[in-house]
């Protein structure tokens, strides 16, 4: 499977440097379209790393049409968006099916409450979206008003499982 995900590479979006090194490991074609630098070396990950002059929010914006560029030219089976505030947004104005968004926390339970904008970002990529991911079943309600349809959550717990204690 080809997989193209757009978030943050560099080491401290641990989070989508797991997913894309699982799913290399695993034999899978993958891109990373990310603002961030990536840590070296990331072996049979392709990554394109998004400069931009324009102020840091209004990065994401105009940058649209170069990352729909990249999308069309590597003809992904699946669109990956990791953190629905900005990646996510990104992701759902490319109008590539299917498109997956994984939501990290502060990016669905504060940032929507943050300003107009931000809430609207967050409820155009959660209803565009085929699938949504949440770390924890606590975010399963906030997901839901902000738009995305119940069948399509998944949670996905990051972290220890209680389990096994």
């Amino acid at each position: 499977m080809k997989i193209c995900f757009l978030g943050d590479i560099s080491v401290s979006g641990i989070h989508l440097l797991r997913w894309a090194k699982q799913f290399a490991q695993l034999g899978h074609e993958i891109h990373v379209i990310s603002f961030e630098t990536p840590p070296p070396p990331l072996h049979n990950i392709k990554v394109y790393h998004i400069t931009s002059k324009v102020p840091t929010k209004l990065k994401y914006l105009t940058s649209i049409p170069t990352i729909k560029k990249i999308v069309k030219a590597i003809n992904p089976d699946i669109v990956h968006a990791h953190y629905v505030t900005n990646y996510g947004f990104i992701a759902a104005c490319l109008n590539f099916k299917p498109f997956i968004v994984s939501a990290w926390g502060s990016d669905v339970l504060l940032n929507p409450q943050k300003n107009l904008l931000l809430n609207l970002f967050v409820r155009f990529a959660l209803t565009k979206a085929n699938a949504v991911i949440i770390m924890s079943e606590h975010m399963r309600q906030t997901v839901a008003k902000l738009g995305a349809r119940n069948d399509k959550i998944t949670v996905m717990p990051f972290g220890v499982d209680g389990t096994l204690i």
